[in-house]
C-alpha cells in the first residue's frame, strides 16, 4: 500500500474517531427507548403504556445561549439533546407513569415549561425530527421532573396533549480509536521510507 492510499485512510479514521454520541444507556421498566421519529405532533408518536425517549441532535455546538428551566447554557458549549415524553397513542383517559432515564453523559438542563415556549425555542435541536408546536406541551403542576448527575427522574400524568421534556447533556469527548494511531504510524513510516529512497536515488 503506498502513502497516497494510506494518508486518506488515516484522515478518515481520525475523523470517524471524533463522532461519538451521548446515549440513553438505561431506563426503568416504565420507559421505552425509540428511534427518533420523522416528525412530532400533538397526536404522535405515543404509547398507552410507557414513557418514551429518543436521542435528538448530537455533538451540537451552540451558536447562542440556550435557556433551560434552571438557567442558561452558554454559547460555544458542545451539547447533545434528548426527548423524554408521555403521550397517549389513543384515547384521552388519564394516564400516569413514573420512571428514570440514565444517559452516558452528565445532564446540563431540561426544558419542561407548561406552554411549551422553551421547547419551541429549542426545537432546532430536534434534528432530524421536525416538531409542530402545540399548546400545553410541557409539564403541569402535578408533574415532576428532576435530575442528578446523568439520571432524569419523572412522574407524569397526561390526558391529551402529552408531557414533553427536552434533556440537554454534555457532548462526549471524542477519543481516537487505536486503529487511527496505527494507520497514522503506518502513513508516517511510508513517508520516511519514501524520503530514504529519494536520497539513495
Amino acid at each position: 500500500m503506498n502513502m497516497f492510499k494510506i494518508l486518506p485512510l488515516t484522515i478518515a479514521a481520525l475523523l470517524t474517531a471524533g463522532t461519538a454520541s451521548a446515549a440513553i444507556v438505561s431506563f426503568s421498566a416504565t420507559v421505552n427507548e425509540i428511534s427518533a421519529p420523522a416528525s412530532v405532533t400533538n397526536s404522535g408518536p405515543g404509547s398507552n403504556t410507557h414513557i418514551l425517549a429518543f436521542n435528538e441532535a448530537q455533538n451540537y455546538l451552540l451558536g447562542a445561549d440556550l435557556q433551560t428551566d434552571s438557567g442558561v447554557i452558554a454559547s460555544g458549549t458542545r451539547i447533545s439533546s434528548h426527548m423524554v415524553f408521555l403521550n397517549r397513542e389513543t384515547g384521552n383517559a388519564s394516564l400516569t407513569r413514573s420512571g428514570t432515564v440514565t444517559f452516558s453523559e452528565m445532564i446540563l438542563g431540561t426544558m419542561t415549561s407548561i406552554n411549551g415556549s422553551l421547547l419551541a425555542l429549542s426545537d432546532y435541536l430536534g434534528s432530524p425530527t421536525t416538531y409542530t408546536n402545540f399548546n400545553n406541551r410541557g409539564l403541569e403542576a402535578a408533574d415532576t421532573s428532576t435530575f442528578a448527575a446523568d439520571t432524569l427522574s419523572v412522574s407524569l400524568t397526561v390526558t391529551q396533549p402529552g408531557d414533553w421534556i427536552r434533556v440537554i447533556t454534555e457532548a462526549p469527548v471524542p477519543v481516537p480509536v487505536p486503529a487511527s494511531f496505527a494507520l497514522m504510524g503506518l502513513g508516517l513510516a511510508s513517508l520516511a521510507g519514501l524520503r530514504r529512497r529519494r536520497k539513495l536515488a
